[in-house]
């Protein structure tokens, strides 16, 4: 019994000398008694290179570097290490010439995995077999913090399902579009209406419709009636109230949560974003709406009007309000699914080695760019919508027999060119799904060298696959002239895809780039 209390005071003692040692390290005004520390207690116990560990016990080591450790960090390149406390720290940092410059304490729970780890490299050294260990590429997947909790698990499923609601919100939006329902209902109110059940209501909302542009241009010379009215009106109006659905599911929950106060601080920005953004998304889509309602709009033959209301024969909204209106529900359905899986999953890839860390990060780099033409391609996409641009240049993979072709630019539209003429449109949204695919495949070929963890391969299989499909359901597209079947699911697809992306760089976030395992010995 004397020997395990005299073993758990050594340990005790050593977690809060540690301790000490990293709030001192974090604090610029005590740094000198952290290097006196440091030195005296534990930097000679530490198996560091030779190179870090003369600089830590160098004879003018007691002269402080920075006022900001920070600052220091920034301008003054700093060995880099991660020291596994044999209880339950991981403490990471950047080392100056005598003390911890800048240092971060991480619980972890798969520190046997670690210490091992930093054992086999401390022990290297600067041998001939520590020079060879340099360049393998080894790639572990620890935990960053302790396990997850009942209610971070919660949380987390809560938030993703919240997700799923806005892929399905996003998919009846699609369809509303490709329907030509989305200017049938010419009134909104915030809470919501019902739908019509009588005759009279019936007529009555079809009177108001038939003062508006869509009717007065296109539906009343088309063979359209009552029965085509309600169609259109029902999915409006099923979109709006779904929309209304996911309002509920959140804030129904978020109450719930924050009144048994399990909500982490570090999500709060993030939910106060989520609620405020997604609060507004029904007055967003009202605006847009709005667009298309104009009763004022100039006519077919004034040539008063803008490029794209002749692009869709003053019968449909403006492509900058959908883009916009796109954008924000695809950011919000993004962000739900970030925070949830930050919330079941807290993995992170651990390098071993520095050319194991540098093709980690060259994977995570290429990795983002790529995932960032896939949000320029969802983005354009909603350009493509509001122009109709679908509509034109249906060959592949030229446009209209040409790599360029004409009318790309066209002087009188100026920068607009970009946004509401239909070749240049359809163009860059070709070129995004281009750029993406591309910088995925690139990344997927390069990620087969790397031992990655099963659960990053499985993600970049998904990644490569959602873009290679998405891409084919563009080309069928075109080809085939804008059907529904299968434009509805090409929509669908661009969520998917970047849903696929959030996954994969979820999997691949490291713990600390270009870090250096060490074991740090209880302190007696």
């Amino acid at each position: 019994a004397s020997t395990r209390r005299g073993r758990f005071l050594d340990q005790s003692r050593g977690i809060s000398r540690t301790k000490t040692m990293l709030a001192a390290a974090l604090n610029p005004a005590r740094q000198a008694a952290a290097r006196i520390s440091m030195r005296a207690g534990v930097a000679s116990r530490l198996p560091l290179p030779s190179a870090v560990a003369s600089r830590m016990m160098a004879p003018g080591a007691s002269r402080l570097l920075c006022s900001n450790p920070h600052r220091s960090f920034q301008t003054t390149p700093r060995p880099q290490i991660v020291a596994a406390c044999p209880q339950r720290l991981l403490a990471t940092g950047i080392l100056g010439r005598s003390s911890v410059v800048s240092l971060k304490v991480l619980p972890i729970s798969a520190l046997p995995k670690v210490r091992a780890m930093s054992t086999a490299t401390a022990a290297a050294g600067g041998t001939a077999e520590g020079a060879k260990k340099e360049n393998e590429l080894e790639i572990e997947s620890v935990e960053q913090q302790e396990e997850t909790t009942g209610s971070e698990r919660a949380i987390g499923w809560w938030l993703i399902g919240c997700s799923a609601i806005v892929v399905v919100i996003l998919s009846l939006g699609g369809l509303t579009r490709l329907t030509g329902s989305g200017l049938s209902m010419v009134k909104w109110k915030p809470q919501g209406t019902r739908l019509p059940t009588t005759k009279e209501e019936w007529e009555s909302e079809f009177e108001d419709y038939k003062k508006h542009p869509e009717y007065i241009y296109k539906r009343q010379y088309e063979d359209f009636g009552m029965d085509e009215f309600k169609f259109i009106y029902f999915m409006e109006w099923f979109h709006r109230m779904a929309g209304r659905s996911v309002g509920v599911a959140f804030l129904l929950p978020l109450a719930y949560f924050a009144a048994r106060g399990v909500i982490p601080k570090a999500i709060y920005g993030r939910l106060a974003f989520l609620t405020a953004v997604g609060s507004s998304q029904g007055l967003v889509g009202w605006w847009m709406v709005r667009s298309g309602l104009n009763s004022n709009m100039p006519k077919k033959d004034d040539e008063e009007g803008e490029e794209w209301q002749y692009n869709t024969q003053f019968a449909a909204v403006s492509p900058y309000r959908l883009a916009f209106h796109l954008s924000t529900a695809i950011t919000l359905q993004l962000v739900l699914l970030t925070t949830g899986l930050a919330m079941l999953d807290k993995g992170r890839l651990l390098a071993r080695s520095p050319a194991a860390q540098q093709q980690l990060t060259w994977l995570w780099r290429h990795a983002h760019t790529a995932a960032s033409f896939g949000g320029l391609a969802a983005f354009s996409g909603g350009f493509v919508a509001g122009n109709r641009a679908g509509l034109c240049c249906n060959d592949w993979p030229l446009m209209d027999g040409q790599v360029i072709p004409e009318g790309l630019w066209e002087d009188r539209l100026g920068w607009k060119n970009l946004f509401e003429n239909q070749i240049t449109v359809q163009f860059d949204h070709r070129s995004f799904a281009y750029l993406m695919l591309g910088f995925t495949a690139a990344t997927w070929n390069s990620a087969r060298k790397l031992p990655l963890p099963p659960r990053v391969k499985t993600a970049l299989n998904a990644v490569l696959l959602c873009c290679a499909g998405q891409v084919s359901m563009g080309v069928l597209t075109l080809w085939f002239h804008v059907p529904i079947e299968i434009a509805a699911p090409h929509q669908l697809g661009s969520v998917v895809t970047l849903s696929a992306f959030v996954w994969f760089l979820h999997t691949i976030r490291m713990v600390v780039p270009g870090a250096r395992f060490i074991p740090v010995p209880p302190i007696k």
